[in-house]
């Protein structure tokens, strides 16, 4: 020997020596837990407990009904704000300011947004129309729609 080390002898990882080894430049991706044969879940998220806590969305009360989403709240604020014009119309900013009072959890962004593209039934864009409950009637004016 000339005094060289083999890799072996160095202690170096070569490939298949190290468990973040693959024999090509990148790392191995990671395990991902198995899947139970029942529900095709994660076995993680097997149990009701925990499938219960991971499935469970904020909640807020308003006039001691349960609203859970966005629309549900912007609904029932449409329907009082439409009762007090003839032409039973509203304004985006009179919902926004009767959530906002109200102590609403979203922001007026999220609120404008789904009152003008995603509850709208004649709005334009990737997600108009989704929940057609709004018809525009006029620039920043809003009518229920007639089920």
């Amino acid at each position: 020997m000339t005094g060289e080390l083999s890799v072996a002898e160095a202690g170096i990882a070569g490939p298949g020596d190290c468990a973040g080894f693959s024999g090509s430049n990148r790392p191995r991706r990671a395990r991902v837990a198995p899947r139970t044969a029942t529900s095709g879940m994660c076995a993680r998220y097997a149990s009701a407990a925990c499938r219960a806590r991971s499935t469970a969305r904020p909640t807020t009360t308003l006039h001691n009904r349960l609203v859970v989403s966005c629309r549900d709240e912007i609904l029932e604020v449409a329907r009082i704000l439409s009762q007090r014009q003839p032409d039973q119309t509203f304004r985006v900013d009179d919902v926004v300011t009767a959530m906002v009072d109200r102590g609403t959890k979203f922001l007026e962004s999220t609120i404008q947004y789904h009152v003008m593209v995603v509850m709208c039934v004649n709005a334009k864009g990737r997600d108009a129309g989704k929940y057609p409950d709004l018809e525009h009637v006029a620039r920043r004016r809003y009518r229920l729609v007639q089920k």
